[in-house]
């Protein structure tokens, strides 16, 4: 759910879902265009309100001091990073270590480890104007080859907890709520099956039955309680098999009118507009609604080659990333097939996607539109001024007009502090990328703390 600077790459082939032919979109004026000179995002540092007035004092010092770990030298935050990964287990078992930073990026970034204070922490966020949550169980599976594989026969032990995971994740949230799913955090067994799974060969989509029954299982415990589920997307090396098996799943379970099931897109690959019009085809032709997240990537530092497959610049991918969203609510198609019909998540730390994506929402024709609902979101502990911004503007929308039809999200995790330490450190990665984005929160937060004390005013 980040905005990420995209450089030259190796090679990459992939296998890639070609059950129908993109769908083709007449060409029409977008809002979106930028300078291609233009790299960093648009940053609106002048917001009409106080976006963080409702905020406490506490929660204000606690990001800040966040921000200025984020904002070292990136040298010294790369070995501070990795000093700490690679002494998770000693930092997490010593008291002296691990307090501050459960008192500072823990709770920053994570809801929770208990059911009362994941509820808790739901809750206020609900009270700050935040409609709910995109919940996520933080334990990630071992890729280093330390898992091995089942015998024949055995129970797939990995795939069990999996499920499980995600269905005690479901327990956590309420009906208004998501869960995030990652396939590769289902074992050595079922990344290895992702890997070798090529789509014009059986075998090796048998090699995800299991899996897919398990997402299945997973999909059935969210339906019975009003949960979604959100995919994740992950390296361009896994993506073709979790395309498939979210398609699978939107087939069965996205037949009511609404989306259950929900894929993400990440727009720093070449062929993620294709694939993304390829599967509203297939969606149109099968009668099910679409649900679509789009990110512009989380993964690109991790892709093994790179050259051609993704955006040659940043620009590329903002272009690529405001083409969609302009698709998508405006509602193109082709004549020659049925309407589609979308949920759409925009996950985005940018406020110009932001903005522009709500003022073409809003100034839509009156009538059916394919995208009847637009939820934004952004991760728990970053980019708080505009979920703050989106929730004071969707309660002045929703008192002038009584719709009911945005809403603003944060995708959090929840685990003990040694499950959730992999993902904080990925987060602080993320900042040295988000260095602009930073400074403008920091800057924000000061200015709240400065009027607080400002007693003449």
């Amino acid at each position: 759910m980040r905005s990420r600077i995209v450089t030259r790459a190796q090679p990459l082939r992939v296998a890639r879902i070609q059950a129908c032919a993109p769908i083709t979109t007449t060409p029409t004026s977008t809002p979106f265009r930028r300078k291609e000179a233009a790299v960093q995002p648009r940053i609106q540092t002048q917001p009409q309100n106080r976006v963080f007035k409702e905020l406490p004092l506490s929660d204000l010092v606690r990001t800040l001091s966040v921000l200025s770990v984020a904002a070292l030298p990136a040298p010294l935050l790369s070995a501070i990073i990795g000093f700490v990964r690679r002494h998770s287990s000693s930092i997490v078992s010593s008291r002296i270590l691990s307090w501050p930073i459960r008192r500072t990026f823990y709770k920053a970034f994570c809801v929770g480890e208990s059911k009362s204070e994941i509820a808790a922490n739901i809750a206020t966020l609900r009270s700050r104007g935040i409609n709910g949550v995109v919940l996520s169980f933080a334990r990630e599976a071992k890729l280093d080859g330390s898992e091995t594989n089942a015998a024949a026969g055995k129970e797939d032990l990995a795939l069990k907890s999996w499920v499980a995971s995600n269905i005690e994740t479901i327990s956590q949230v309420s009906s208004s709520d998501y869960i995030a799913v990652k396939f590769t955090g289902a074992g050595a067994k079922a990344v290895q099956a992702m890997q070798n799974f090529k789509y014009t060969d059986s075998t090796m989509v048998d090699g995800l039955k299991a899996l897919k029954e398990g997402m299945f299982e997973v999909c059935e415990f969210a339906k019975q309680r009003g949960v979604k589920v959100m995919v994740d997307a992950e390296s361009s090396l896994h993506q073709p098999a979790i395309d498939y098996l979210t398609l699978e799943a939107m087939a069965k379970y996205n037949t009511e009118g609404s989306a259950l099931v929900f894929n993400t897109y990440q727009m720093y690959l070449k062929a993620s507009l294709e694939n993304l019009k390829s599967h509203l085809q297939i969606a149109s032709s099968k009668g099910y609604t679409m649900g679509i997240k789009l990110v512009r990537g989380a993964y690109i530092y991790v892709e093994p080659d790179r050259a051609g497959i993704i955006q040659d610049t940043k620009p590329d991918t903002d272009a690529a990333y405001d083409e969609a969203v302009d698709m998508l609510l405006r509602g193109t198609h082709t004549t020659t097939e049925k309407p589609w019909t979308a949920e759409v998540m925009l996950a985005t730390h940018n406020t110009q996607s932001v903005d522009t994506a709500m003022s073409l929402f809003r100034s839509r024709p009156a009538g059916k539109q394919p995208v009847q609902k637009l939820v934004f979101a952004q991760l728990m502990g970053m980019a708080d001024e505009i979920s703050m911004k989106l929730a004071n503007d969707i309660k002045a929308i929703s008192a002038e007009t009584k719709a009911n039809d945005v809403s603003v999200y944060k995708y959090s995790v929840w685990g003990s502090l040694e499950d959730c330490l992999l993902y904080m450190l990925r987060r602080a990665e993320e900042n040295q990328d988000a260095a602009a984005r930073s400074r403008v929160t920091a800057g924000l937060m000061l200015k709240e703390i400065g009027n607080r004390f400002a007693f003449w005013r």
